[in-house]
């Protein structure tokens, strides 16, 4: 929940209205084998009559950071648990019998997430760090990734766009200007991404197939989503960087034990690759403008592979403090 808040620079109420079909496939077929995008509301504190557009998740070098890793791993433990089956909201624990559109249940799913932060920030090492004067709160999740992608490059004008802010001014210019700004959404979810921007992608003759990752990898991705929604990208985007989770060694710690060893065993039983390298890399992507259309594309770098991205992921850390 976290992530999904950072990379969307919204606020700790709009968490817990989030459906669990809002997430989906990339609507334009040349980002769909790597991105998502999701549907998203304008703020309660925005007058605006026309629709939000759906804004684009990109995978990040940085695993803390990796939405996608993290979404993967999180859907595919919730529904193959049975507990995402009948669902209406995404950060639901299903736990209690709820319709859509619950006042009371997102209200409580709120007050437990908040509650949650605020063990988080009550931390030693948050403590200490702040010498007692740093004051933190869900607020505080949209407060950095605005700093961050200012500090980055992105105007403030292109954050209001990705947090979904609408200045009070009364320019008829405002009224005016398109909504759908799939550039700016891209350029600055490409700045929230520490370490970079990248795809996962499977090793050249890596032996291992689309059809063997939803049924192996992510079948409870793909037999919800495939079957009930009709959206065939999402399992196959999230198939790739659960994989690469379940056989890295460092990440794979980290995560569900049984999961891995599902993973890790039928893998095994086609891997062609050496023992111990990863099937799927991540390629760092680069993300421009060509006449305001949003392009994003493989970086033509040489060691562009897994270590690499961790190592740059890494530095940039580092340099960050």
């Amino acid at each position: 929940m976290i992530k999904y808040q950072y990379y969307l620079v919204t606020r700790c109420d709009d968490m817990g209205n989030f459906s669990i079909t809002d997430i989906h496939g990339h609507s334009d077929p040349r980002f769909s084998s790597f991105a998502l995008q999701t549907t998203v509301y304008w703020s309660k504190n925005v007058n605006e009559e026309r629709d939000c557009p759906d804004q684009i998740f990109l995978g990040c070098a940085d695993v803390d950071y990796c939405l996608l890793l993290a979404l993967g791993f999180y859907l595919e433990l919730w529904l193959v648990a049975g507990y995402g089956r009948h669902a209406v909201l995404l950060f639901s624990d299903d736990s209690e019998e709820i319709e859509p559109g619950d006042r009371a249940y997102v209200d409580r799913l709120k007050e437990r997430y908040q509650k949650k932060l605020i063990k988080i920030y009550s931390n030693p090492v948050f403590v200490a760090a702040s010498k007692g004067k740093l004051k933190l709160g869900s607020h505080s999740i949209r407060k950095y990734p605005s700093t961050f992608a200012r500090s980055n490059g992105c105007t403030v004008d292109e954050i209001d766009c990705r947090g979904r802010w609408k200045r009070n001014s009364r320019r008829a210019v405002d009224r005016y200007i398109d909504v759908e700004q799939e550039w700016i959404d891209g350029k600055v979810c490409n700045a929230l991404c520490v370490g970079g921007a990248i795809k996962y992608a499977l090793v050249v003759d890596c032996g291992v197939t689309t059809t063997w990752l939803l049924e192996k990898v992510v079948p409870g991705i793909a037999g919800f989503y495939n079957n009930d929604n009709d959206d065939n990208n999402i399992a196959a985007v999230l198939a790739l960087p659960v994989l690469w989770g379940c056989i890295d060694a460092v990440y794979s710690a980290k995560v569900d034990p049984a999961l891995v060893e599902r993973v890790r065993c039928a893998y095994e039983t086609i891997r062609i690759l050496p023992v111990g390298v990863n099937p799927v890399e991540k390629r760092l992507l680069a993300v421009f403008p060509v006449s305001g259309v949003l392009y994003v594309e493989e970086m033509n770098m040489q060691g562009n592979n897994n270590n690499n991205n961790n190592n740059n992921a890494q530095h940039q850390r580092q340099q960050q403090g």
